[in-house]
Formats: structure tokens, sequence, C-alpha cells
């Protein structure tokens, strides 16, 4: 029994959804999606601001020795 079948739909069925559904125009796909989305965006962001994080307090830890040395003399 294919996982078409066994939730009820013909095989047949779930390959003219999987088709139709690649065939949306993209507001649709947002529309359907929007959770997903956001979803993905917010993980996305939040990864990509941690390095940053990492960076930035790096750079600053490490800014006034390299001004003292490279000034001091």
């Amino acid at each position: 029994m294919s996982k078409a079948q066994a939730m009820g739909g013909s095989p047949s069925e779930s390959t003219r959804d999987a088709h139709d559904s690649q065939n949306l125009p993209l507001r649709d796909v947002v529309k359907l999606y929007k959770k997903a989305i956001l979803w993905s965006l917010a993980i996305s962001l939040s990864t990509i601001m941690e390095g940053y994080d990492v960076v930035l307090l790096g750079s600053f830890f490490g800014l006034t020795p390299f001004y003292r040395e490279v000034w001091s003399s």
C-alpha cells in the first residue's frame, strides 16, 4: 500500500496534487506557507546575528590593546 492510499487518496491524486503545488504563483505559495516562511526567516536571521555577535565582540575586546600598541610610539 502506498502512502497516498494509506491517507485515503489514490496515487494519481497525490501526483496531481504535487504537480499542482509546484505550479502555484508566488503569492499563493506565501499565503499557503506563511508560518513556515516566517519560522525559516527567524531561525536564519538568529543564526546570522549570532555569527556577527561572536565576531564583533572579539573585535571590540581586541580594539584597545591594538590601539595602544600602534599609537604608543
